[in-house]
């Protein structure tokens, strides 16, 4: 690819606060081949007057609230780049981002994934960055199938070549309100090679009102998270059936960090728990197994998940609400990660590739 346009899609709704380090983190590129986007899904902020100041320098989508479906395929539409780098409006790049994702996409590659250092809402970092797993394709295909969730970027974290999403999108935007970048990293997984880079190249904000990376726990926010999931097993399911692969049954039950947020749920609010016919030794026991059987488990974290589920049991529920406080603070403070850590495979140049086809299955 030579040359190639990137496109800087930028996704915001009420964020008004942040999106102006977004913006101005999209133009201040090094790579001289950008064209910024900004799609607001019908702020009710002063986003759309932030807008309007950056003139021509942006162009702007103001469209109706949609959801981040909606968002994606707006910016899509409205983009001419080769690549396309969806940014959260509450996250930030690094000047070199464009460029290195650019110099990623050899032939083959259709998604090239980079880690975000984790900042605080004032834009400060805080000292660790959000975990990529390295593994060659043809395994991250075969773990997707079986329900084994892989650390992968966010969504300001990755940058997908225009080709692929010519294939995949437009996206069901009833169906994916949240989440789009599960949609499209899982499709991409299928689909072509991925490159993994060791570098960080930008932030990812963690905020109170971020409903994955919140810095206060709150069960509604659990309830909403749990219920993201709902759409992924479809998708995967369909995707499964139309090229005849085979997924494991209760797919989302073995994913340790999915069963234990079922179990927090059902152990705190049961009225509100969204999954009936579940009891707290059921998710108890499934929890255990599934970490112990998870596959790029080390044994540091296995123990740790294992004494998890065994405590949510078996304490009261002003006990498992402190607990899930302290979890949630130490979490993004970085300490899980640098204790437990989590097996990978990266290349020699500190990047992992693979284009291999994955289960025989392409789109």
């Amino acid at each position: 690819m030579s040359e190639p346009t990137v496109s800087i899609v930028i996704r915001n709704y009420n964020s008004g606060h942040f999106l102006r380090d977004a913006v101005d983190s999209a133009l201040a590129q090094s790579y001289p081949h950008v064209e910024v986007i900004v799609v607001d899904d019908g702020s009710t902020d002063d986003s759309r007057s932030i807008i309007a100041q950056y003139g021509s320098r942006i162009a702007s989508v103001l469209k109706e609230n949609g959801g981040e479906g909606s968002g994606v395929n707006a910016g899509f539409a409205a983009s001419h780049g080769d690549i396309v780098i969806y940014l959260d409006s509450d996250d930030t790049l690094r000047p070199e981002a464009a460029e290195c994702a650019v110099r990623a996409f050899d032939s083959g590659v259709v998604r090239v994934q980079y880690p975000l250092t984790l900042m605080n809402a004032e834009g400060q970092p805080l000292g660790s960055d959000i975990p990529i797993v390295r593994l060659p394709r043809d395994r991250m295909a075969a773990y997707t199938l079986q329900g084994i969730v892989i650390e992968r970027a966010p969504t300001s974290g990755n940058a997908f070549a225009r080709e692929f999403l010519r294939k995949v999108l437009p996206m069901a935007e009833a169906e994916w309100p949240r989440a789009a970048d599960a949609y499209l990293c899982t499709l991409a997984t299928f689909s072509g090679g991925l490159a993994t880079l060791s570098q960080p190249l930008g932030f990812y904000r963690v905020h109170a009102s971020n409903l994955t990376a919140s810095t206060t726990f709150d069960l509604k926010r659990v309830r909403a998270t749990l219920r993201e999931g709902e759409p992924l097993v479809r998708l995967i399911e369909r995707f499964a059936g139309e090229n005849g692969l085979k997924v494991r049954g209760n797919w989302m039950l073995w994913n340790p960090s999915h069963v234990a947020a079922r179990l927090v749920s059902l152990k705190l609010e049961p009225e509100k728990h969204p999954f009936g016919g579940e009891t707290t030794l059921g998710l108890a026991v499934q929890g255990i197994r599934a970490s112990v059987r998870h596959p790029l488990f080390t044994l540091r974290k296995r123990i740790f998940y294992v004494a998890w589920f065994t405590l949510v049991l078996a304490l009261p529920r002003a006990a498992v609400e402190r607990l899930m406080k302290l979890k949630l603070k130490v979490a993004f403070e970085g300490r899980f990660r640098r204790v437990l850590g989590t097996r990978s495979r990266a290349g020699n140049d500190g990047k992992a590739r693979e284009y291999s086809s994955a289960a025989n299955a392409s789109l």
